[in-house]
């Protein structure tokens, strides 16, 4: 850290700062608010977290389902909500999406 200018440091810890204010936010919604949610809220999360994240893969590679869907991502939901495969049933029909596509990708 001694290279870096006293701007570069105040821009690191800054940076810091807001990652660890970030994960202490997620760890409150995570624990405290996402579990008081009833199932069809719970679709309505997961269904707009999902379409803006496809919007974000199609603008940046092209292909909106680039990096999604994997067996690690859905591994990684399940562990957040148990009820996920369910829940990915009912967004998957919302967002009206390619199955044949998501299937393939969680294969590998």
């Amino acid at each position: 850290m001694d290279k870096l200018s006293e701007e570069e440091k105040n821009a690191l810890k800054l940076l810091t700062e807001k990652s660890r204010n970030d994960y202490k936010a997620f760890e409150k919604f995570r624990k405290e608010e996402y579990p008081k949610k009833s199932l069809e809220e719970r679709i309505d999360y997961w269904a707009g977290l999902i379409r803006k994240n496809m919007k974000w893969q199609g603008e940046s590679t092209g292909d909106e389902y680039d990096g999604m869907f994997t067996k690690e991502w859905f591994d990684e939901n399940v562990e957040f909500d148990p009820e996920f495969d369910k829940i990915f049933s009912a967004v998957a029909k919302k967002l009206e999406l390619d199955m044949n596509k998501v299937l393939e990708i969680k294969k590998g």
